[in-house]
C-alpha cells in the first residue's frame, strides 16, 4: 500500500514538473545568466495589462530581442513584447509576454532596464524553423511555445520570439531571401520550414527554382528530416486560389525531394471556424496547436 502511494506520488511530482515548465514558462529561464544590456532609465508606468505596456519615456529605441526589466525598491517584472509604437507621449509595448508577475501599480516611477536574460539550456533534437509571417506573426508565436511542451526539443537561430526561442523567420521572407540568407542559418536535427506568403504568382517557375535549391542546401547539413508546412486554407476566395497554387510548386517538390509534408490546406480546410481567425485569412491560436502537434510526429 505504502510503495503503491509513494509511486503515485512520484508519478504526481514528474507530471507537475514537467507541467509546470508550460504553466509557470518562467521557469524555462535560466536566473543566474542575467546580464545588463543598458540601464534605460527611470519611467512613469502609464497603463499595464496582460499583454500591453505603455510608459511616458520615448528618448530610446527598444529592442524586442532582448527582455525588459521594470523596477522598485522592492520587485521586479520582466516582460518580452513583439513590437513598439513611439509617439510623443512615449513608448507603447505590443504584443507583450510576461515573464513574471503583472506589476500592478500604476503612476509611479520605475527603473527601467534592458537585460539579456537567456532559456535553460534545454534537451533533445535541434530544431531550426524558416519561414515568412506565418512563423512569427500574430498567433504563430505559441508555435514553438506549444512545441516544446509536447516533445523537448532546442531551437536554433539568429532570431529569437517573443518566448525567446530562437529562429529563422521574418515577416517579409521570401524564397530568394531565404537562399541569400543561407548560410547563416545553422545546422541541426530538423529543419521546418513555413514560407511562401510573400511569392509572386506569376514567377512560380522562379519560385520553384529557389525552393529546391533552399532544400538542396539545407540537405548539405544532414539533418534528419526536412518538414515542409503547406500554406493554410482561406475563407478569402482569392488567398485561397493563390495559396492552392504555392502548395501545387511543395507537392511537386516533394516528388523528388526527401521531404516531410503538413498539408494544412486539408488539416484545417474541414473546421475554418477553429483553425483560422476571424480575419478568414491568418491561422488561430488552435490552428497553431495543431501544426505543433503535427510537426511533433514528424521529428518523435
Amino acid at each position: 500500500m505504502l510503495t503503491t502511494i509513494l509511486l503515485v506520488t512520484l508519478g504526481f511530482g514528474i507530471k507537475f514538473i514537467t507541467s509546470s515548465n508550460q504553466q509557470f514558462f518562467q521557469l524555462n529561464f535560466d536566473w543566474d545568466k542575467e546580464q545588463p544590456i543598458k540601464e534605460v532609465g527611470a519611467a512613469t508606468l502609464d497603463s499595464v495589462s496582460y499583454n500591453f505596456v505603455k510608459i511616458n519615456k520615448n528618448d530610446f529605441w527598444p529592442d524586442p530581442q532582448n527582455t525588459y526589466k521594470l523596477s522598485t525598491k522592492t520587485d521586479n517584472y520582466y516582460f518580452r513584447y513583439v513590437f513598439a509604437i513611439k509617439d510623443p507621449s512615449g513608448i507603447q509595448f505590443k504584443g507583450v509576454e510576461w515573464i513574471t508577475d503583472i506589476p500592478e501599480s500604476i503612476g509611479i516611477e520605475y527603473k527601467i532596464e534592458e537585460v539579456f536574460l537567456p532559456l535553460k539550456k534545454g534537451t533533445g533534437p535541434a530544431v531550426v524553423t524558416i519561414g515568412d509571417k506565418l512563423l512569427i506573426e500574430n498567433e504563430a508565436k505559441y508555435y514553438r511555445k506549444d512545441l516544446t511542451g509536447i516533445y523537448s526539443v532546442v531551437f536554433k537561430g539568429n532570431n529569437s520570439d517573443v518566448f525567446n526561442f530562437s529562429h529563422e523567420a521574418k515577416k517579409h521572407q521570401t524564397s530568394v531571401s531565404i537562399l541569400n540568407g543561407i548560410k547563416k542559418i545553422p545546422s541541426a536535427d530538423y529543419y521546418v520550414l513555413m514560407y511562401g506568403t510573400n511569392e509572386e504568382l506569376d514567377s512560380l517557375g522562379t519560385f520553384q527554382k529557389n525552393s529546391k535549391k533552399i532544400i538542396d542546401t539545407l540537405q548539405t547539413n544532414l539533418p534528419q528530416k526536412i518538414v515542409l508546412i503547406m500554406l493554410p486554407p482561406s475563407r478569402d476566395a482569392i488567398i485561397n486560389q493563390r495559396n492552392s497554387k504555392i502548395n501545387d510548386v511543395f507537392l511537386e517538390l516533394s516528388k523528388t525531394n526527401d521531404l516531410e509534408l503538413i498539408d494544412t490546406f486539408q488539416l484545417f480546410s474541414e473546421n475554418l471556424d477553429k483553425y483560422i481567425r476571424k480575419d478568414g485569412i491568418s491561422i488561430s491560436r488552435d490552428g497553431y496547436y495543431e501544426l505543433a502537434k503535427e510537426t511533433v510526429k514528424r521529428i518523435k
